[in-house]
């Protein structure tokens, strides 16, 4: 029997079987093999003349020391809402859930107050990182006037993540099943 074009496209171009390595492992990996490597580069104030970056190296120094702050408001399996638009501390507390076992739960900068409330009752996070929206308005004082209603939810503000860590905190490594959930996404509008 001939393959229809839509066979085709979902067979895959080559059978090697997936890494069993949960994210947090991934990035002890590569930085243990690409430590000097860049891993993640931008540019500051959004002045593409000026770029700053994190090799493999210190993308997981910052994510562990930013892991074990994030360790103090839950455990393997909590939900960690992020409120704010795309930064290195983003990326930078993404990581840090991954090392922990927690699991991600990106916020819409462009929300109502009424769709936080929604969000944070269906995921029920333990922690939410509220940060600049995408024009730079800080979403810091909204969060903690929502998780304050919600009453089992803290709030920090995203930029007490560091990216550059004066004194690196290293994090004890969790036990993360490979298989376990990392990340409740809400479709955007156009999904």
């Amino acid at each position: 029997m001939a393959k229809t074009s839509l066979q085709s496209e979902l067979t895959p171009l080559h059978t090697e079987p997936l890494l069993e390595l949960s994210i947090g492992e991934q990035l002890r990996a590569q930085s243990s093999r690409f430590p000097e490597h860049p891993a993640l580069i931008w540019a500051p104030n959004g002045d593409p003349c000026e770029v700053d970056s994190l090799t493999y190296e210190e993308l997981l120094r910052a994510a562990e020391t930013s892991a074990a702050t994030i360790a103090k408001y839950g455990n393997v399996g909590d939900r960690v809402a992020i409120w704010g638009a795309n930064t290195p501390e983003w990326v930078v507390a993404e990581y840090a859930c991954a090392l922990t076992g927690m699991v991600l739960t990106p916020f819409n900068t462009a929300w109502t107050d009424a769709e936080v409330e929604y969000a944070l009752d269906l995921t029920r996070p333990r922690l939410l990182l509220a940060g600049p929206n995408g024009r730079g308005t800080d979403l810091s004082d909204r969060a903690t006037t929502l998780t304050a209603i919600e009453g089992s939810c803290k709030t920090l503000p995203l930029a007490d993540i560091e990216i550059h860590p004066a004194v690196p905190i290293a994090y004890a490594e969790q036990t993360v099943d490979p298989g376990a959930p990392f990340l409740v996404q809400f479709p955007s509008g156009t999904t």
